[in-house]
C-alpha cells in the first residue's frame, strides 16, 4: 500500500490522542512553557476537563518572550485574546474524516495539531502532525514486514 492510499483509508480516530495533556485555563503562559520544556512537545491543549478551547504552542512563547512581554498572564487570557483576534482559531475536525483530509487541513491552516470533536462538539482527541505520520508509518510498514518476514526465511 502506498501513503497516499493510506491517508485516503485513514481516518482522523485512528491518529487522535484521545488523552491529551490539557492545562486548565486558571493556568498561566509560565505553566505553558513549563510542561512544552519538561516533556518535549510543541504545544498544549488549554481548557477544562471536559472541553478544550485552543492551544498554545512553543512558537507562541517565544513570540511573547521576543517582544519582551510577560509570561505571567493567565491562559484564559491568552486563549481568549487569540480567540478573539482569529489569529488562532482551534481548527477541528470530525473522527470518520480521512486522514489525508486532515492533513490538508493541516497544511492549508499552518496547524501541526487538531481538535476531533463529536456530533455535539465534544472534544474527542487531539491529532498531532507527528501522531498522524506515525500512524501512517504504522499502516504503510506493516505490510512491508509482513512481507519481508517470509522472504528472509528463504
Amino acid at each position: 500500500m502506498d501513503y497516499i492510499e493510506a491517508l485516503n483509508n485513514l481516518t482522523a480516530a485512528d491518529a487522535m490522542d484521545i488523552s491529551p495533556t490539557v492545562l486548565n485555563y486558571e493556568g498561566s503562559l509560565e505553566d505553558a512553557l513549563e510542561l512544552i520544556a519538561n516533556e518535549n512537545r510543541p504545544d498544549v491543549a488549554v481548557g477544562t476537563e471536559s472541553t478544550i478551547a485552543g492551544f498554545v504552542h512553543a512558537q507562541d512563547i517565544t513570540g511573547i518572550l521576543a517582544r519582551e512581554e510577560s509570561i505571567n498572564i493567565p491562559l484564559r487570557t491568552f486563549i481568549d485574546s487569540c480567540s478573539l483576534s482569529g489569529s488562532k482559531p482551534c481548527i477541528q475536525v470530525r473522527p470518520e474524516e480521512s486522514l489525508m483530509n486532515v492533513m490538508k487541513v493541516m497544511d492549508s491552516w499552518g496547524k501541526d495539531n487538531i481538535l476531533v470533536v463529536g456530533e455535539n462538539e465534544e472534544p474527542l482527541g487531539v491529532i498531532s502532525a507527528t501522531g498522524a505520520i506515525k500512524c501512517l508509518w504504522k499502516m504503510v510498514s506493516e505490510p512491508l514486514l509482513t512481507k519481508a518476514g517470509p522472504a528472509e526465511a528463504e
